[in-house]
């Protein structure tokens, strides 16, 4: 028994020595480790020298690897920078402190904040935390380097379409502080480009290419405007009356000339506007839309043109000639009818090239001018009355003076 209780006293004192020493550990300090921050500033266009004015923070936390708790936390401004130099720039901030902690710590650093960027340039993006792990206790005390890289730009000149489906608009980079940018725009099928607008560039242009103001000192978007082209179909109607003609396409807000111009034979009778997109309708060429705000149509109407055929008679009494149609369509023919009078007869028709097709009936040759159809009339011959000659007067005298002698000598029977 008193063996046992000997082994027991012995486990209780190595306990009790293990239980110390690892409180000693846990109270060992972290201040025989460095943590340093390295910052580097790089200008993109290192033509010109950069001054960065102002301070950069960084925050620190590390949480103990076997005590999973955050024991070492730097708030902002814990690592201050302050560089005040020509770039590029790399300068170490050194911090010594620290919690108790047991076995090693994962710490990440973090920037916290910049000064403000040197005229002309901007930040680009932000450099990600740093992760050190295993920082451990040791002698020599060691140093974790975290590294951040900031990186300085020239502005940037965006182009901008409005409408996005307008077209494109492209603007050459900077190349130095205060240089100027040449925007150009192009349009896409059926548009227009009316203008440009710009924000913080410079005042706007209405031409393309468009040199933005100097120095451009921050970043700005210059805004090409472009207008949707609309259509303006131009009938001729007739087809065969002639042409028609607008300029097509056209911006929106602008108007479109229309001219008609008659072919041989017709004549021009006015503009007509089916839906009134392009306006209203119009007696004159040439002709001048609304300001347009869709696709339109405009016809131009035409009309044939047509000649007298002129009548005329030799002998008024004689009778008349009636032409139909009459005026006749250029090109058309007419049917001239004859009416003679009593005691007259026709003689004769004549003009426009035609021919008798029946008794009394003409029909014209194709007309290409005015003509006159002329009808002629005679009068018609008297029928002669017949009369006895001499010798049978005396013969009917002689027959009368017979019948009567023998009428005279019956009676005296």
């Amino acid at each position: 028994m008193k063996h046992y209780l000997r082994l027991l006293t012995g486990f209780i004192g190595l306990a009790a020595l293990c239980l110390t020493q690892l409180g000693a550990t846990a109270h060992a300090g972290f201040s025989s480790a460095t943590l340093r921050v390295n910052l580097t500033v790089i200008a993109a266009a290192p033509s010109v020298p950069v001054t960065v004015n102002g301070s950069f923070t960084y925050g620190v936390s590390c949480v103990g690897v076997i005590v999973p708790q955050a024991v070492l936390t730097f708030l902002s401004p814990a690592i201050t920078i302050a560089p005040n130099t020509v770039t590029p720039i790399s300068t170490n901030g050194t911090v010594s402190t620290g919690s108790q902690v047991i076995g090693s710590n994962d710490c990440v650093f973090t920037q916290l904040s910049r000064p403000a960027a040197p005229a002309g340039y901007q930040w680009i993006g932000s450099p990600p935390p740093v992760t050190i792990s295993n920082m451990t206790l040791g002698s020599p005390a060691p140093v974790y380097a975290a590294n951040f890289a900031n990186t300085l730009a020239l502005p940037t000149v965006t182009g901008v379409a409005n409408p996005p489906a307008g077209g494109t608009v492209t603007c050459t980079p900077l190349t130095t502080v205060g240089d100027n940018s040449t925007c150009t725009a192009v349009a896409n099928p059926n548009y227009v480009f009316s203008a440009f607008v710009s924000s913080g560039c410079g005042g706007p242009s209405g031409t393309s290419p468009y040199i933005t103001s100097s120095p451009v000192l921050t970043d700005c978007t210059v805004t090409g405007s472009f207008s949707p082209l609309y259509t303006v179909t131009a009938v001729a109607n007739p087809p065969a009356g002639g042409t028609a003609t607008c300029t097509s396409p056209i911006a929106a807000g602008t108007f479109s000339t229309c001219m008609a111009t008659a072919n041989s034979g017709y004549t021009f009778a006015g503009f007509s506007t089916p839906n009134n997109s392009c306006g209203n309708a119009s007696a004159t060429s040439p002709y001048f839309t609304a300001p347009l705000s869709a696709n339109c149509v405009v016809n131009a109407v035409f009309t044939q043109n047509a000649l007298p055929v002129t009548t005329t008679v030799n002998i008024p009494a004689g009778g008349s000639v009636n032409c139909v149609p009459n005026p006749v369509v250029v090109g058309s023919t007419a049917t001239c009818s004859v009416t003679t009078n009593p005691g007259y007869l026709l003689t004769g028709l004549s003009g426009c090239g035609g021919a008798t097709t029946a008794p009394g009936s003409y029909v014209t040759a194709p007309i290409a001018a005015a003509c006159t159809v002329a009808a002629t009339f005679a009068i018609a011959p008297s029928v002669p009355v017949p009369t006895l000659g001499t010798w049978m007067l005396i013969l009917l005298g002689l027959l009368t003076v017979g019948m009567g002698v023998a009428l005279s000598n019956r009676r005296a029977r």
